[in-house]
């Protein structure tokens, strides 16, 4: 936020000569919109909430979705989408780190990017389908590129909005 010195110019088409910005902090207005800010991105989509008895975030989660994705931009998004629906997101980037969610975590669905740059994500498919897990197909390649193994699974072409996101995850986990 800028202020104006009050010795300096104020009315149309005159430069302002003395600009001073205003830090936020925990002594002006700004401050305290800006830590109001994060205390309702906590609690806005009941995706988590803050628990003073125990000073922790508590999860009220429908459960975790893995989000399997090397563009860290898009997996922010994804995991953003998914926390708005009340799911908890893991994210990892490379087909090593999902293979240990999936070891470590109770996974109820996953997203999956068709291609990361080590490779494309089909062992990580199989794997789900192993283990009758649910997965969605996020990719920017073309559909008749799309391997086997991800037959029957929601398909989104990139880029994607939200509300499309959504329907795939409800559509996937609905048919499972």
């Amino acid at each position: 936020m800028i202020s104006q010195d009050a010795d300096s110019s104020a009315s149309f088409g005159q430069p302002i000569n003395r600009l001073t910005c205003i830090q936020p902090s925990a002594k002006n207005e700004v401050g305290r919109l800006l830590r109001n800010r994060t205390r309702t991105s906590l609690t806005r989509y009941g995706a988590r909430r803050f628990s003073k008895a125990k000073g922790q975030l508590m999860s009220s989660s429908n459960g975790t979705i893995l989000v399997v994705e090397d563009e860290a931009l898009i997996a922010l998004s994804i995991e953003s989408a998914l926390q708005d629906l009340g799911y908890d997101a893991l994210i990892a980037a490379t087909v090593e780190q999902a293979h240990s969610h999936l070891a470590t975590a109770d996974i109820r669905l996953a997203v999956l990017d068709y291609k990361l740059r080590e490779g494309k994500t089909t062992g990580i498919a199989a794997t789900l389908r192993e283990r009758r897990i649910p997965f969605v197909v996020c990719s920017g390649s073309q559909f008749n590129d799309i391997a086997a193994v991800f037959e029957g699974a929601p398909v989104l072409s990139k880029p994607f909005t939200d509300d499309l996101l959504s329907s795939a995850v409800i559509t996937a986990l609905r048919a499972a």
